[in-house]
């Protein structure tokens, strides 16, 4: 057991805290008596949660920071197409980019029509004869397919699922499957 986790209960993050390292206490120049040995330890453990959330926060910032530095460093590289109701798309096949050596698979399926996209950015999309998916699929995997115009849906195109089940659906958090 390190004398850092006597002293907070928690492994660090560093095996060292180069700021204020609070269990490297001078060493005292005689023998404590209990009572004094119980201040030191409390006098120790006083500023042990300030410094958790202290810690806390910085790392939570240099989380938020590294964030956007990539953000910014990948910035020509992020897109986000938006893609309306009835836009035709194409899937990414996973499976396919996951084996490398099957250069033979499909890297795309589709082209899929997009139904909507909910609120955690995932879409859900039908294939071209209305056949919904079961599931929402990662904006990440939609690429858009180059088509001369997009694929007008009829009214009571989703009549097969209840109007409460698609407010639902569109209003779920679901990032999609990726």
């Amino acid at each position: 057991m390190s004398p850092y986790r006597a002293v907070t209960g928690q492994e660090p993050l560093l095996p060292l805290d180069f700021i204020q390292a609070t269990w490297l206490t001078t060493p005292p120049s005689r023998l404590l008596t209990h009572d004094e040995l119980i201040v030191q330890r409390a006098l120790e453990l006083l500023s042990r949660q300030e410094e958790l959330d202290k810690l806390s926060s910085d790392v939570y910032a240099s989380r938020v920071a590294a964030a956007k530095r990539w953000a910014d460093l990948n910035a020509q590289r992020i897109r986000d197409f938006n893609f309306k109701r009835g836009s035709l798309v194409l899937m990414e096949n996973t499976r396919a980019r996951k084996t490398l050596p099957d250069k033979a698979k499909a890297r795309y399926f589709g082209p899929l029509v997009v139904l909507f996209r909910n609120r955690g950015g995932a879409y859900h999309l039908c294939e071209l004869n209305g056949a919904a998916l079961n599931y929402p699929v990662s904006a990440r995997r939609v690429m858009p397919y180059l088509a001369r115009a997009a694929v007008p849906l009829p009214p009571g195109f989703l009549a097969g699922l209840a109007q409460e089940r698609v407010d639902e659906l569109e209003a779920s958090e679901d990032g999609g499957v990726e």
